[in-house]
């Protein structure tokens, strides 16, 4: 416990060295290790107070702050890197938008940023735009259903419509594909990395087999022909007498 608390006002004292501009009685909720996202990824860390939304990174010796008023926020958003992997969040105001990825955890840094931005808890149901696009195909399909049984049955009582049930299959669904979408996005990399291994190793050969054709090694004088010996013999003959 002392341990994390003193780390907790460790990472305050380094909060406030690095946003100098922030007044010293603002106290750091949480931070958190992710990546700004631009032409490059800037690793960093973000900080969460109860006004602010800072970010830090320090990459090649540059500097990168950023600095969010949390009275500016107007959207906050959970999306996804490689179209894949949900660990990402965009972070927007009137002015600019930033998009921060590699949380290690990014439905907690969500539901922590959300405290801190209450005004937009009642206009953010992150999760209900997101699937809003899906939920009406589902939800025409299961009226198509429910026409068609109460057309064959005229005399049925009418059926109470269920759409949150075709809606949990159709997110079952989704997640299916997502995870099918991940295999093979796997499969393919790991077939790209057999591939240019193969293409590596005959291009190393081929490189051999040029070098060796190029400067061919030297005989080995052992190995002369009779001539080139009996030769010898005659000029070491000369050089005794």
């Amino acid at each position: 416990m002392q341990h994390v608390v003193f780390q907790s006002l460790r990472t305050n004292i380094q909060y406030h060295k690095v946003f100098k501009d922030i007044s010293e009685d603002e106290q750091l909720r949480q931070s958190y290790t992710c990546a700004l996202q631009k032409d490059i990824l800037y690793q960093g860390r973000l900080f969460v107070s109860d006004n602010w939304i800072c970010f830090h990174s320090k990459v090649f010796g540059k500097d990168t702050k950023i600095a969010i008023p949390v009275a500016s926020v107007t959207v906050i958003k959970k999306t996804k890197t490689a179209i894949l992997v949900p660990n990402a969040l965009v972070i927007s105001t009137a002015l600019e938008r930033h998009v921060f990825v590699s949380f290690l955890s990014r439905d907690t840094t969500y539901k922590v940023l959300m405290s801190v931005c209450p005004h937009l808890v009642v206009s953010s149901s992150d999760f209900t735009a997101d699937l809003s696009d899906l939920d009406g195909p589902v939800r025409q399909t299961g009226q198509q259903m429910d026409d068609s049984s109460s057309s064959d049955c005229p005399e049925s009582p009418d059926f109470v419509k269920t759409p949150s049930v075709y809606n949990m299959a159709e997110h079952c669904m989704c997640g299916y594909d997502s995870r099918d979408e991940y295999q093979s996005l796997v499969c393919v990399l790991l077939l790209s990395s057999c591939y240019m291994a193969f293409k590596i190793v005959s291009l190393e050969e081929r490189l051999t087999s040029l070098v060796s054709m190029e400067f061919p090694q030297k005989s080995n004088p052992q190995h002369s022909s009779p001539s080139v010996n009996i030769w010898r013999r005659q000029k070491l003959k000369k050089i005794q007498h």
